[in-house]
């Protein structure tokens, strides 16, 4: 796993550091953040292989950052929260995560999650051609349900969503 690039997304400064400082123990290029807000860029510009993402951050909730980016990124990104709410983890995948952990964590479990993860094949073309439906200036994305006009965000009911792609 030498050489594999990692987003540590956590506002929990001591679990954040505690995080960053195993990853980079077990070989891992690690980069860290503490706020929703700076993690948008930072995941756009240093492309990690694995994003750590906290669901709920000061700044921009998780769900959102992984929405908006899941788009133009084609790395893995694993939700972590304290939240035991059914309806965060699924919410989480629905957006394009790809796994989701509950705190409290045990390092040792996350570094086994983190290179299951890796071990995945990555299809990064195919797969964001046939989850991405592009019409003239309209592109519709349907694994992480969102709609861009002329690079604009565009908000939409489920149903609006659903009908849509249909």
């Amino acid at each position: 796993m030498v050489n594999q690039k990692l987003l540590i997304v956590e506002d929990d400064e001591k679990l954040n550091a505690m995080l960053g400082d195993y990853f980079k123990t077990q070989g891992f290029e690690v980069k860290t953040v503490h706020e929703g807000n700076e993690s948008v860029e930072l995941i756009e510009s240093f492309q990690p292989d694995v994003t750590i993402l906290d669901l709920m951050l000061p700044g921009q909730d998780g769900l959102s950052i992984c929405r908006e980016v899941r788009d133009s990124y084609n790395g893995k990104i694993l939700m972590l929260t304290a939240s035991d709410d059914d309806f965060d983890h699924v919410a989480a995948l629905e957006t394009g995560a790809d796994d989701f952990v509950s705190k409290p964590i045990k390092p040792r479990v996350l570094l086994a999650r983190v290179r299951n993860l890796l071990r995945r094949p990555t299809d990064e073309g195919l797969a964001a051609e046939s989850n991405t439906i592009q019409i003239g200036r309209l592109k519709i994305c349907q694994s992480s349900r969102s709609c861009h006009l002329a690079e604009s965000a565009v908000s939409l009911t489920d149903s609006e969503f659903d009908l849509l792609c249909y």
